[in-house]
């Protein structure tokens, strides 16, 4: 909430996911996607997508906490605070 950071995120885990379901729909070998072999790889995709997403966002969650914290707490508040620190999805991150 204090990077404004939740609408790049919601972005990206719609394309990761979409990357990681997409085998499951356009295999050729495999037309029924309700079958048992569709459900397993569904779960497996769902548990990929989610372990990238954890990694991908624990960094910009702590990040957002942090900014919370300097906000209500002015003498925080330098160069080094996420709150006025440039955004980007994983590289600057580190708290």
């Amino acid at each position: 909430m204090y990077r404004g950071e939740g609408a790049n995120h919601a972005i990206v885990d719609v394309a990761s996911l979409l990357e990681k379901i997409r085998p499951i729909y356009t295999d050729s070998d495999n037309g029924d996607t309700t079958s048992d072999a569709a459900c397993a790889d569904f779960g497996t995709a769902r548990q990929a997508y989610e372990q990238e997403m954890i990694e991908r966002t624990s960094l910009a969650v702590a990040a957002s906490r942090r900014a919370c914290l300097d906000a209500h707490d002015c003498p925080r508040i330098n160069e080094n605070s996420p709150l006025v620190r440039r955004r980007l999805m994983r590289a600057d991150l580190e708290v």
